[in-house]
């Protein structure tokens, strides 16, 4: 068994940066309380401006479209692991309550 869940190495990974999305798009949500679909595609730019940087890819105006179609395909990945989370933690037939309440840790993003 490794000795860390998250190593620089799985960041590079594609399943390793949606993981981060999520966790960090997701604690977020729970610490500040806003619901809204910029925060997943802020830290997905994020992970992947850092991750272009770490390889040296941002010396050229290429490097950053690369950077931006990189950050849309990690908010695509994230967002769908969070749906799929979501939807397989609620019962079938469950009725969604009207009103603006309190964001679960896990909770759906597209409300």
């Amino acid at each position: 068994m490794p000795d860390q869940l998250f190593t620089l190495q799985s960041f590079g990974t594609l399943a390793g940066a949606a993981g981060a999305v999520t966790i960090l798009t997701n604690t977020f949500r729970r610490l500040c309380g806003v619901n809204a679909l910029y925060a997943p595609f802020a830290f997905s730019l994020l992970i992947s401006a850092v991750g272009a940087y770490a390889a040296g890819k941002t010396d050229s105006v290429v490097g950053w479209v690369v950077v931006i179609l990189n950050a849309c395909l990690l908010f695509c990945a994230a967002s769908g692991i969070q749906e799929a989370a979501v939807t397989g933690a609620q019962p079938a037939g469950s009725a969604k309550s009207q009103g603006r309440e309190r964001l679960p840790w896990l909770s759906s993003w597209f409300r």
